[in-house]
């Protein structure tokens, strides 16, 4: 799905992912389940459909709940990295910001809790998000800057350039002009 949406590609991905599912089982929830959610709710966020997105994650979680899939460390940082950016989604429009903001706390917190370079660089992502929906632009600048530099050791490059545009876009660019460095490697990625 992400390759979709690299590519500016929404509805392709989306029908991907929906063909992909169709021919796999209805009952449980599965892998694939997850997959679809994962491709769905990211759809919906990068069409700008925070509702649908929240909606979605809402409907699936108590099925994704029961799967244990949330024991897998990977997919339950996934999970709540979903739910908190859904989350957030929501917390940008000023109705019901505080139980929004309050979610997405809730998830970041779970991520912290794995306590593994990547997972700490993506509660650190999102903590810069939070702080910057409360007002606090000092807290979410530091917060992006650590997060990157966590993405860079986990080699994560592509959160590394997205957290360093959200650092621009914060006004924290210093010389190095961390944007178009993040952007010039997103066009080395062919990310439209």
């Amino acid at each position: 799905n992400l390759v979709w949406l690299a590519k500016d590609d929404p509805d392709e991905g989306e029908r991907q992912a929906a063909a992909a599912l169709d021919v796999w089982s209805q009952h449980g929830f599965h892998r694939q389940h997850f997959s679809a959610l994962l491709a769905r709710v990211q759809t919906s966020l990068y069409r700008g459909a925070a509702e649908s997105a929240w909606q979605s994650i809402e409907a699936a979680w108590p099925a994704l709940e029961k799967s244990f899939l949330l024991r897998v460390e990977t997919l339950r940082v996934e999970a709540c990295y979903l739910r908190a950016r859904a989350a957030l989604a929501l917390a940008a429009e000023p109705q019901d910001r505080d139980r929004w903001l309050h979610l997405a706390r809730q998830a970041t917190r779970r991520i912290a809790a794995v306590g593994v370079c990547w997972s700490d660089a993506v509660a650190r992502l999102l903590g810069g998000a939070i702080a910057h929906l409360e007002g606090d632009q000092s807290r979410a600048v530091n917060e992006l800057a650590l997060a990157a530099r966590g993405f860079d050791q986990a080699d994560m490059k592509l959160y590394a350039a997205a957290a360093r545009r959200r650092l621009a876009a914060l006004g924290s660019a210093g010389a190095d002009d961390p944007a178009r460095a993040a952007t010039d490697w997103m066009i080395r990625q062919d990310i439209v």
